[in-house]
């Protein structure tokens, strides 16, 4: 039975990890990507919610981040896909939405991005 994480982010990483071990480009800086996912887990933990954060799981984020952007030219942009599981916002057995839960994670990833980025500025 295999289930779905909390949260996948992606940035064209290695399975597991933010960054790459060869000389291929992430699609977004290591560091950020790792502020984004410690938010959003502890953002998650609060609400009472699954809050494991993988990443570069099964999908790396290059190819739609390629399909939208003209990633790597301009690689000054940071970008990085974000997966979550329905289950954190849907009844697994009905898949009827759960009420409130849907707003609920757009708050909290809405404040794990802003949390992120003001602490990825400070590395700058």
């Amino acid at each position: 039975d295999v289930q779905m994480p909390a949260i996948i982010l992606s940035n064209n990483g290695d399975e597991e990890s933010a960054e790459r071990k060869d000389a291929s480009p992430t699609t977004c800086d290591p560091r950020l990507l790792v502020l984004v996912g410690s938010q959003l887990s502890n953002g998650l933990q609060k609400a009472g919610l699954a809050h494991d954060i993988h990443y570069n799981l099964v999908f790396k984020g290059k190819h739609v981040i390629q399909a939208h952007t003209d990633w790597p030219k301009n690689h000054f942009r940071q970008s990085f896909q974000v997966e979550y599981s329905t289950a954190l916002t849907h009844d697994q057995q009905t898949l009827e939405a759960i009420p409130g839960r849907l707003a609920l994670f757009r708050s909290i990833a809405e404040h794990a991005l802003l949390q992120a980025y003001n602490q990825y500025k400070l590395l700058q």
